[in-house]
């Protein structure tokens, strides 16, 4: 949320990956943004309090890195029936970019609204554009997704699936699609092998912080 980028370097403890292995260490950590912030001010916010509470030194590089490309699975470009356009209205969420969670609401439906739900068996998004699932897609599928089905946006979608195992496949007994099937049975869409230039943030140093 601070840097709008993935993290390279830096101990075990920083690091949050959601699944069977799921690792790091998680904080409560309580700031109050000033009434009438400007939204684009939050982020150099949270980098001055990582710096402050965490010591966090880091540095921007660009590096080519193994990747999955998102992409349409069926010749005609057709989407499956667990995606369509949406009639949200979210151009502030989507400027803000994927790497900037979106705060999480729901309509009184349930349905995301503006926003995503991430679990270990689902992914719902409402009104945001593919770019924002590829990032999600990121922490389960072991390599960082880059969205390239050329597509704006924004959708509603939806895909489910079987949780992974540690060793990267679904449970023998659960009879749900793995994420890679679900997305071309749900959205019409898949994940190909390939390489990215991506920005990254490379941590130099950071400490564990002390209670207030």
């Amino acid at each position: 949320d601070a840097y709008r980028m993935p993290l390279v370097g830096g101990p075990e403890w920083v690091r949050h990956r959601p699944g069977p292995q799921r690792t790091g260490i998680r904080f409560d950590v309580v700031a109050t943004i000033p009434p009438g912030t400007p939204p684009a001010q939050v982020p150099l916010m949270l980098r001055t309090l990582l710096a402050e509470r965490f010591k966090l030194a880091a540095h921007a590089e660009i590096e080519e890195r193994e990747a999955y490309a998102l992409v349409h699975a069926r010749q005609d470009r057709r989407l499956g029936p667990q995606v369509t356009p949406s009639t949200q209205q979210c151009q502030v969420e989507i400027e803000a970019g994927p790497l900037r969670a979106p705060v999480r609401r729901v309509t009184e439906d349930g349905k995301p609204l503006c926003s995503m739900m991430v679990g270990p068996a689902a992914i719902r998004g409402g009104g945001l554009t593919l770019r924002f699932l590829a990032n999600a897609l990121t922490g389960f599928a072991g390599r960082m997704v880059v969205d390239r089905t050329g597509l704006d946006g924004p959708f509603d979608f939806e895909v489910r699936y079987a949780p992974a195992t540690r060793g990267g496949g679904p449970p023998p007994s659960d009879d749900r699609p793995s994420i890679f099937t679900a997305l071309q049975e749900q959205l019409g869409l898949r994940l190909d092998p390939t390489t990215a230039r991506v920005e990254v943030l490379v941590i130099d140093s950071v400490s564990m912080p002390t209670e207030n």
